[in-house]
Order: C-alpha cells, then structure tokens, then sequence
C-alpha cells in the first residue's frame, strides 16, 4: 500500500513495562481497523523487536505491512513520557492522525467512528475538554485528527515537557492551531476494553498513584461488556491462537481476566490466586486463623453495627485461607442482613458447592430461619 494511501495512522508510545501490551494491542487494533496504519513509539526499538521477533513475524503475515515501530526521538530530552506521543513525528503520511493508549485493546473501527462524530457536530477534531474551567485546561489523551491540521506541531517554546502535563500540552497545542472543541463537549469514547494497569478489574478499589487507598466509586476496565460479543468471537479465530504463544506472560494474564470477566469466572480466578499465590506467611504473624473466638468476634463487632469492621476480617481470612469454611459463613450471614443479595448470592453458591462448607451451613441454627433459595 502506498504511504498516501492511509486514510488513519494510530500512534501509540511504549517505554519498557508496556512491551507487554504492544503486540495484543497491534493484533485487535489491525483486525478491526482493516484501512488503517498503526504506528508504535518506543523507548528501545531494538531490543522490543529483538525479543519479539516471531510475535512480529506472526503479525506481518496477517496484516502485512500495515505497523511500524518507530524510535523515541525524545529519549534522550526531558519530555514526559506520556507526552512523547504527541510529538512524534510519523514515519507515513495519512489523512487523518489518532494518538491512542497502548492499554486499549482497540474493538471498533476508528476512523469509521470519529469521521462520523465530527461530520455530525462540525467540529475541527474529535476529542473533549477534560477540565474546561481549570486553570490549564486539558483534552483527553485520545486524540482524532487531521494530519495537516497538526503538523508541524508547535507551542510556546518556554514549556516544560519534562513537568508539564501531557494533556494540558495537547490542549496547547491545539490551541496553538487556532482550533479546539466546545468545553461542554462530553463525547469521547475508548473504542476498546481498557485494560488499565492502574485499575482494579472490576473497579472494587483504587490502584493508581494517588496517596489515598479508594474502594468505592473507581472505575474497572472499562469496555469489557460493551465488547464482550467481538472479544470472544475474536480470541477463538486462527489468527489469534497463532498469534498467542508469542505474547508475554504477563500479557497472557491480562487477556485471561478479561476472559474471565466475560465468562462470569473471575471469582474462580481470585480462588484459585489466593490459594496457590498469594504468599500468606508474611500475614501469620497478625492474624490468628485458626482462633475458636474467630466466629464470635465477627458477631460481636456486627452487633455493635461495626460491619465494615466485620467484613474486613472475613474477606482477610479467606484471602488468607480460601477453604476457611466458618468465614464464608459468617460473610454470608453478613451480606444477607445487609441486603447485599448478589455477594450473598454469590457466596452461596461457593459455599453449597462444597460437601463440608454445605454440612456446616446446614448445622448453622441461622440458616433455619432464612427463606429460599438461601437453604
């Protein structure tokens, strides 16, 4: 294919700890951006080719030429690293430029969909405000368009690319150009499964870089539902089972979840971790397992409504001891009081499943007096 031929050119940016990504993320992203080139900047071109030489082979022989990895300019300047994509300089010329995250496992042609959002709002790009009324506003970090519209790049030379905030720099970027979006624009879709390193799955707690540990009102990987249907349909084509053994364990272990989440197995995956990973020596120290008060506490710190508290302790025990019977017990006494009947639901379903854990429960004087098809 001609280089002028691209209608989109997808540039992403890897340093080292996302080599991981690389080679799933070119794999979704060529199988459903059939008209596209993709574009991947890298920290050490060399040695990510040098220890993917036949995952790349794989790739060529079903996408052709359609990927090129292309050398960080900028290692050797203080420029963020999250900033390096937006000053890339691309290797082919195409008619329009989308700058993605190399966590997105890309699941929708986007070219197809950006060319549309911007044909129907009139606007320049197609991207949003983050935080329009911030003092350095920012646009998001994935980015769609013109190529003319964007280089060269410019912006005020005093910047400092090292400190600076990546999307703050886009959004001058843009600026520059004399073009941006409405501030109340809010459409900006991922077009993928995000598989955020940063992000619990499930969005159950926080992981990223703040100094405050959430568990409530995170986000999980996002597009896991949305894309559940293409997911499945595409891990059981020839070309991904050709092109799976080359990926790296690590990545095979971010593909397993998803998988996972999508065959309502995730649980079975946590079990299986905590029995068989989870290195629990370093916790005997703290928590006693195998206490007789161990029941009695939990109770006692429910009766004075101290259910967090409550609940903190059994999930303990049974990261600690996943076969701790009494503790699945207790948890789902917990849940059932407080109305949580998907956890209870769930927990149920563990705990019948085993012969010992089932005979226990049905000794339990509380579990005479719940309702089906809790019994």
């Amino acid at each position: 294919m001609n280089r002028a031929e691209y209608k989109l050119n997808i540039i992403a940016y890897a340093n080292k700890p996302y080599y991981k990504f690389i080679l799933p993320f070119l794999f979704f992203g060529l199988k459903n951006n059939p008209e596209s080139h993709f574009e991947i900047v890298l920290s050490d071109v060399d040695f990510f080719i040098e220890n993917n030489a036949e995952g790349i082979e794989v790739l060529k022989a079903h996408f052709g030429d359609r990927f090129f990895f292309a050398a960080d300019k900028h290692a050797n300047r203080s420029v963020s690293p999250n900033t390096r994509r937006f000053l890339h300089a691309p290797t082919v010329t195409s008619e329009w430029v989308y700058f993605g995250d190399i966590d997105i496992f890309i699941m929708e042609d986007v070219y197809s969909y950006h060319t549309a959002l911007i044909e129907e709002h009139g606007f320049p790009f197609s991207n949003m405000i983050r935080n329009p009324e911030a003092p350095k506003p920012r646009l998001t970090g994935l980015h769609f368009v013109r190529f003319e519209d964007y280089f060269p790049i410019t912006f005020a030379s005093d910047l400092d690319l090292a400190t600076e905030n990546d999307e703050h720099v886009l959004y001058l970027i843009m600026k520059e150009k004399g073009l941006m979006v409405p501030g109340d624009f809010r459409i900006r879709p991922e077009l993928g499964i995000h598989a955020s390193l940063s992000r619990d799955p499930l969005g159950r707690f926080n992981l990223g870089p703040t100094l405050v540990f959430e568990s409530s009102g995170v986000p999980g990987w996002n597009g896991i539902d949305e894309y559940q249907e293409v997911y499945s349909d595409t891990i059981k084509s020839k070309a991904f089972l050709t092109l799976h053994p080359h990926f790296d364990i690590d990545a095979k272990l971010i593909l397993l979840v998803v998988e996972s989440i999508i065959t309502d197995k995730f649980s079975a995956i946590e079990d299986f971790a905590n029995r068989n990973i989870v290195n629990k020596a370093i916790f005997c120290d703290s928590f006693d397992l195998l206490s007789a008060e161990f029941a009695e506490s939990v109770r006692a710190d429910m009766n004075q409504n101290n259910i967090h508290r409550a609940i903190s302790k059994c999930r303990a025990a049974l990261t600690l001891w996943p076969q701790f019977d009494q503790a699945k017990i207790e948890l789902f006494f917990i849940f059932l009081e407080n109305e949580n009947l998907a956890s209870a639901r769930s927990l149920f379903e563990k705990i019948v499943s085993d012969p010992i854990s089932h005979n226990m429960f049905k000794n339990d004087p509380r579990s005479t007096k719940i309702a089906a098809p809790f019994r």
